[in-house]
């Protein structure tokens, strides 16, 4: 900003631009003048100037270009310079200072440089390393999985068989019963029949006995006969019931056969159901 430095106008002109100025206008202000004889520096002897500079809220600083006399307010200011060139020169050297103070020197930046670059080729073989792990582990999750895989399904296969195999040996165990009973039947039938025979043969030739009672004689033992003959049939019917069609793979199989191995009627096999049903079901008496 321009002011006067010199006349009657100076000192009011200078002490209003000091007084208006802000700590947000300016970092420092420079009052500069090129030389003169000594009464053209009574101004900055003045009290109001010399009040101004004090009490100016930014730092003033002088380069009044005199060296004999060195006047009230420039012995105020925060800096003094004798020619505005060694103000600009000493202003400069600050700056210098405040932008550099603190950064590091050609050498030091040199050195972490060449750390950083060796940091830099360190991490980058490590990550080359890792992703080399990385992909050996993802190719050996790959065989895991195939390999996982491969025996569930073989898993699946074999308890497929072993249930085929359980149900197989199942209905065997069934047969085999089933067989065993029409064949006790069909004998105990046969016994029967031939007793049947006898006791008609008896009854119808003995004269003492009348026709009537001879036929009430006979016909307990001819039913009897009749019941036996069908126990086959019973015995088929009780095994193709809801209760005896499968069998789960946990069943023992061994207890089935050794309590089916000693069935001849339609009873025993309807007693082996009965205790197969209380094993699988505890709870149900």
């Amino acid at each position: 900003m321009e002011a006067h430095i010199q006349g009657t106008r100076a000192v009011d002109d200078i002490s209003s631009r000091l007084k208006n100025l802000k700590p947000s206008d300016a970092d420092a202000v420079i009052i500069i003048r090129g030389g003169g004889s000594y009464a053209d520096f009574a101004v900055f002897d003045e009290r109001d100037l010399i009040e101004a500079v004090v009490r100016c809220q930014v730092p003033v600083i002088t380069a009044l270009g005199h060296s004999e006399h060195i006047p009230v307010a420039a012995r105020a200011a925060s800096a003094n310079f004798t020619v505005p060139h060694d103000a600009g020169a000493s202003i400069r050297k600050e700056n210098s200072k405040r932008y550099f103070d603190g950064q590091p020197s050609y050498a030091n930046l040199k050195n972490e440089n060449q750390r950083l670059n060796a940091v830099e080729k360190t991490l980058r073989a490590q990550a080359r390393t890792n992703e080399r792990l990385l992909d050996s582990l993802k190719r050996d999750l790959d065989l895991e999985r195939i390999k996982h895989a491969k025996s569930q399904e073989q898993c699946i296969v074999a308890q497929k068989a072993a249930s085929e195999v359980h149900q197989q040996s199942y209905r065997d165990y069934l047969t085999i019963a089933l067989q065993s009973v029409r064949l006790k039947s069909l004998s105990n039938g046969l016994w029967w029949c031939l007793w049947t025979t006898l006791v008609a043969i008896l009854t119808f030739s003995s004269a003492s006995l009348s026709v009537g009672s001879a036929v009430m004689i006979t016909v307990f033992p001819a039913l009897w006969m009749l019941l036996t003959f069908t126990g086959g049939y019973r015995g088929r019917k009780i095994i193709e019931s809801q209760a005896w069609r499968t069998s789960s793979i946990g069943e023992d199989l061994r207890w089935l056969r050794k309590s089916l191995q000693g069935a001849s009627s339609p009873r025993d096999l309807r007693w082996v159901l009965k205790r197969r049903t209380d094993i699988e079901n505890p709870g149900s008496k």
